[in-house]
């Protein structure tokens, strides 16, 4: 079964003035999903999902990109997202759903869109964490999927990814926190593929078959 990947690409860039002179020094990284194919109509599943924004605790609500040595949480100096984590993965997770084809439609926002499952997702972790002898992006989201239809909530789940970043600086920071999202992003499809699966088994398996009538006599 082929499912794909959301790919964070990281792109730098400076601030600049009206004149061309440097208004800000720090380097800007932008998490941006990557270009991908969505499934043959044909192949689509037959359910709408609705990806509600991603929230953030207050760390983490912020374009800075945060540090951690394991009791405190810091911010790089010189260095910051283009916007905020969780918006960023907001997009990036609507995009991975809706080219899975594991829904009919995809869509963060509600309006004039027919929908059966609603996504909520939370990010508990998103930072560089260096602690003596590691330095590794940690990334955390609890997801909780609801059954619009019926109102209840069908499932949740804690996803966390850990990746090395090679140096303990921002620029690794930021290249193994965009490994880490995509790992999380991969594990969500795969979890939202088996829920469904799950939900249309149990459908299924309360359908009861009336017996014959039987003819007078």
């Amino acid at each position: 079964m082929k499912h794909l990947l959301v790919i964070l690409s990281i792109i730098a860039a400076s601030g600049c003035s009206i004149l061309g002179a440097p208004t800000d020094p720090s380097t800007v990284y932008l998490l941006n999903a990557a270009p991908c194919a969505p499934a043959d109509q044909a192949e689509r599943g037959t359910r709408g999902l609705v990806i509600r924004e991603v929230t953030a605790p207050q760390h983490l609500a912020t374009r800075r990109i945060a540090w951690t040595d394991g009791v405190t949480v810091n911010y790089y100096q010189l260095a910051m997202w283009a916007e905020q984590p969780a918006s960023a993965l907001t997009e990036a997770l609507v995009q991975s759903a809706e080219c899975s084809g594991i829904f009919r439609n995809v869509t963060a926002r509600p309006a004039g869109i027919s929908a059966d499952y609603a996504l909520s997702a939370g990010l508990i972790r998103f930072e560089h964490e260096v602690t003596a002898g590691n330095s590794a992006a940690i990334v955390t989201l609890r997801a909780e999927l609801a059954d619009l239809r019926s109102r209840t909530l069908s499932a949740s789940k804690l996803f966390s990814a850990r990746v090395d970043t090679g140096s303990s600086d921002s620029a690794g920071a930021v290249r193994a926190l965009t490994e880490a999202s995509w790992k999380i992003g991969t594990e969500l499809n795969e979890w939202l593929r088996e829920q469904l699966n799950e939900s249309q088994s149990d459908k299924a398996a309360r359908i009861e078959v009336s017996p014959p009538e039987r003819s007078g006599r």
